[in-house]
């Protein structure tokens, strides 16, 4: 990545950041909340865009690759993942965020039905 920044609401998390990961190699992101660590990581695996600057594999920026072969080239798994189940959840309809098994069953039962969903899209949405 190089000169990447990134803003929320007015409050800069990164700027002008730049990194190098070698292939191979072990890298730790070490830093208090709110420093920018899951900004940086959502960047580099393309979950979000950043304000200025890019982030590159093999020294072409993301944009130079057709989406299918950078999908070869690289993957994620986040630690958690969150959903957006859009449907009928008893006799309520609507959006839910879903961020844990627990907030899905508590959704169930605050509908009246403890154990059953009829969903018509899900989608992940990021953090």
């Amino acid at each position: 990545m190089k000169g990447v920044s990134k803003a929320y609401n007015g409050k800069t998390v990164l700027h002008d950041t730049t990194i190098s990961v070698k292939k191979g190699q072990l890298t730790s992101l070490i830093g208090p909340n709110g420093a920018g660590k899951s900004t940086l990581l959502s960047i580099m695996s393309r979950l979000i865009q950043p304000d200025s600057g890019a982030a590159y594999l093999e020294d072409k920026p993301y944009s130079a690759y057709p989406p299918q072969e950078l999908a070869k080239k690289m993957s994620i798994l986040k630690q958690a993942n969150h959903m957006v189940l859009s449907g009928v959840i008893g006799k309520r309809s609507g959006k839910v965020l879903i961020k844990s098994p627990v907030m899905l069953s508590t959704s169930f039962k605050s509908a009246g039905r403890p154990d059953t969903v009829t969903p018509n899209t899900t989608s992940s949405e990021p953090e």
